[in-house]
């Protein structure tokens, strides 16, 4: 949490910078995961919401998120933080709004390994609250979306162990 809040002071040094603002929103959004082991939620839940402010004040692209970038990590922080809270339905419309966001960016998931990873951490995610609520069909499709997913960088990278253990 020390690493976080320092890098959250210097982030904020860096004046008038969209770039800075949207760090800073990460930080914010990254940090809560900690908090929450640390069973600080009421904190967690102000740096999350501060995230948010700064992704509404600085985000160029309100419909989309790329996999990995500041949209991203704020929503599935606050989705995380949802989940953890017992709002489990709420979290799952955080989730399925990320997903439309990050679908409307047009990912390549099946030639960029970044956008597999992100793509199907999020399939992982909803799907397990989806399972949790007894949506079992969105469940089974979210899985079956990732298994394929898999399965097709298994077949380009067949030797590749992090690929395979995607897979088991």
């Amino acid at each position: 949490l020390e690493m976080y809040d320092h890098a959250l002071m210097r982030v904020q040094e860096v004046k008038d910078n969209v770039e800075a603002r949207l760090g800073e929103a990460e930080l914010l959004a990254t940090s809560s995961s900690v908090l929450r082991r640390l069973g600080r939620y009421d904190e967690a839940q102000r740096r999350i919401n501060a995230a948010l402010q700064l992704l509404r004040q600085n985000d160029k692209d309100p419909d989309g998120a790329v996999p990995g970038e500041a949209a991203d990590n704020v929503l599935r922080a606050q989705a995380e933080q949802l989940a953890a809270t017992g709002q489990l339905k709420l979290a799952v419309e955080v989730y399925e709004t990320l997903l439309r966001r990050i679908e409307f960016s047009k990912p390549d998931p099946r030639n960029k390994m970044q956008d597999a990873v992100a793509l199907s951490s999020l399939y992982r995610a909803l799907a397990r609250l989806q399972h949790t609520l007894g949506m079992e069909e969105r469940a089974v499709e979210l899985t079956q979306l990732d298994r394929q997913l898999w399965q097709e960088w298994t077949q380009k990278l067949p030797d590749a162990r992090f690929v395979r253990q995607q897979t088991e």
